[in-house]
């Protein structure tokens, strides 16, 4: 390494700039196609927003704080028997967040509710819409967007909030503008249970 490259690291460093630290292979190219100056530090400029960008998707999904590493892309959208697949990935658009509607999945356990949310609230973030709210009832109502998932359809949120009234003002102000998937079905977890204990059953 030139003294030219030494003082270029060294530079970075000191502005905080720890892409540009890492510019050998920019540099090699560069010389390779005899890029002028100005294409150059487009580049190098190029690469530092990428990584600053990636950065701070990476930083809102920490933030949010997704209780499994789950995504869109791993969820299999056949056991939506109730739910049109257009649907799901005019979600994943993050248009109803701007529209700041909510969606709320209801099914019973096993048919992948939380999958299914955790894989929008991270397609949220790539968006940067850094203030996405996961699993949470606050005062949010026409503010902001929520996902909600539940096993219980609203008839029964009683049996979660004791006081009727306000559970059915709770009930109304969600539902107002929302997104509602029925995600009711056999259980995915379970199915995966049995064809387990089929397996090991066959290999006794």
């Amino acid at each position: 390494m030139n003294p030219g490259q030494e003082m270029i690291k060294l530079y970075a460093k000191q502005l905080r700039l720890p892409t540009l630290a890492q510019i050998d292979d920019l540099i090699r190219q560069a010389e390779e196609q005899g890029l002028s100056y100005a294409d150059f530090l487009g580049q190098v400029l190029q690469r530092e927003i990428h990584q600053r960008e990636e950065n701070q998707q990476r930083l809102k999904i920490r933030k949010a704080k997704f209780p499994l590493d789950k995504s869109l892309d791993t969820f299999d959208l056949s056991r939506l028997t109730q739910v049109e697949d257009a649907l799901i990935w005019q979600l994943a658009t993050g248009e109803f967040v701007k529209h700041r509607e909510n969606v709320i999945m209801i099914g019973n356990p096993g048919n992948g509710k939380t999958h299914l949310a955790i894989g929008l609230g991270r397609r949220m973030c790539s968006y940067g819409f850094a203030e996405l709210l996961f699993h949470v009832l606050s005062e949010r109502n026409e503010r902001g967007s929520v996902i909600i998932t539940t096993n219980l359809e609203f008839s029964r949120w009683t049996e979660i909030f004791p006081d009727t009234m306000l559970t059915a003002a709770l009930v109304d102000r969600l539902t107002h503008r929302a997104h509602i998937l029925d995600m009711n079905g056999p259980s995915y977890r379970l199915e995966q249970r049995l064809k387990k204990q089929k397996g090991g059953g066959n290999q006794g």
